[in-house]
């Protein structure tokens, strides 16, 4: 399945800000929670491949630190978490930029979002998605796609609804490598 965002209004307003910067004036403010904890959005750096390789083990699949580390430092490739108050990841995103030809400018693909069970339902996983929208505004993205591999739940699909993606007829071809 594919989803693809319509008509965000982030995608058409872009501003141009440091990946941190922006991430930091839009969502540090407001990601603290009634119940105390508080958490924050920024880029991942190198040092966060094991716990993003944890995180996604526990909930997806078995990455390794080596590939993490490679896709976190790829130009292509931006790779976002949400840490708590002591600065370990809770949550993690990936956005996938380049060109396209049909699209005649840069496309993008979310993939990896993930975050942490004790951490889901209290923001992180919206902020996440936001700060991409955010990012792929300022690359000048003309089409964002999220990919779900898998079974997508009620309460994924609404909310990914809710965080203004829809869902869209697509074929998707994939051949071992």
């Amino acid at each position: 399945m594919s989803l693809e965002i319509a008509q965000h209004p982030a995608i058409r307003h872009a501003v141009l800000h440091p990946l941190d910067t922006l991430l930091t004036s839009q969502f540090q403010s407001s990601l603290s929670q009634s119940d105390g904890a508080s958490f924050r959005i920024r880029a991942a750096r190198r040092g966060d491949a094991s716990e993003i390789v944890g995180l996604l083990t526990s909930e997806r699949g078995t990455p390794n630190v080596e590939t993490v580390g490679w896709i976190i430092s790829h130009p292509e490739a931006e790779v976002t978490v949400g840490v708590n108050a002591s600065d370990r990841a809770i949550g993690v995103v990936t956005l996938y930029h380049g060109p396209s030809l049909s699209m005649g400018g840069r496309c993008g693909t979310i993939d990896d979002l993930c975050v942490t069970r004790p951490w889901r339902r209290r923001g992180v996983g919206r902020a996440l998605l936001e700060s991409v929208v955010a990012r792929a505004s300022v690359l000048s993205v003309r089409r964002l796609e999220l990919r779900s591999y898998g079974d997508v739940t009620l309460g994924m699909k609404e909310f990914l609804h809710a965080c203004g993606f829809q869902r869209v007829a697509t074929t998707v071809f994939e051949r071992p490598c």
